[in-house]
């Protein structure tokens, strides 16, 4: 029998839960139900919407899963062609926000993209959270800019 260690929990609702199994399988405990549900290599980040949609931020792609359903995000398909995806989190108006290797935040609602440019010209997003009003504060090299 193989062993997994469960490294991060994400609750939706009172009956839902998504698990981070190891560094790359999803899983949905679903009313005391285990259930796999998406396997993926490079993840870095991940966040789950109020509508259950699992978002993934693994280095070269932000993956969106609902429903068995998967949309993949690359240089393809985002501004600036971005290809790094090391930071994902949902805004409480269901805005999708990530970051990767730029000097930038991107912002999806869904159906447009906006860039939101980083002061001080840093190398790289370290991290970020969203306050109340969805506003990123960001955390790079050596400080806390707040856009």
């Amino acid at each position: 029998m193989q062993h997994i260690k469960f490294i991060k929990i994400n609750l939706v609702n009172d009956t839902l839960a998504y698990i981070l199994g190891g560094t790359s399988q999803f899983f949905a405990f679903h009313n005391g139900i285990y259930d796999s549900l998406y396997i993926h290599n490079g993840v870095k980040d991940w966040d789950v919407d109020s509508n259950e949609n699992l978002w993934i931020a693994a280095d070269t792609e932000l993956i969106h899963y609902y429903n068995g359903v998967t949309t993949i995000y690359n240089s393809t398909n985002t501004p600036l062609g971005s290809d790094k995806f090391y930071h994902v989190k949902i805004g409480t108006d269901g805005h999708i926000w990530t970051a990767g290797q730029s000097e930038n935040l991107l912002e999806f609602d869904g159906t447009d993209w906006q860039v939101h440019s980083i002061p001080n010209s840093c190398v790289s997003v370290e991290n970020f959270t969203l306050d109340k009003q969805n506003n990123p504060l960001v955390a790079i090299i050596n400080s806390y800019p707040n856009l």
